[in-house]
């Protein structure tokens, strides 16, 4: 997603260095987490749309849970 220019100077005169920092951390642990769970380069972590990844983050967190619990299940009996 290509932001404007309008968009990251109301963002920085709109909200706290804290805030700022915060978001920046978040979206870093969300790329590098987006590269090792999805197994895509970089690149392309970086061209998807910011819904699409955050989608995709979703999905694959909910697979792996679902997948842990019928392993659990099957385990058990």
């Amino acid at each position: 997603m290509i932001w404007s220019i309008t968009f990251f100077v109301w963002y920085t005169h709109s909200t706290s260095e804290d805030d700022i920092e915060s978001y920046k951390n978040n979206w870093n642990e969300e790329v590098f987490s987006a590269v090792e769970m999805l197994k895509q380069p970089y690149d392309t972590i970086m061209n998807m749309p910011v819904n699409k990844l955050k989608g995709m983050l979703r999905w694959k967190n909910k697979l792996e849970e679902d997948k842990e619990k019928i392993l659990k299940e099957l385990k058990n009996g």
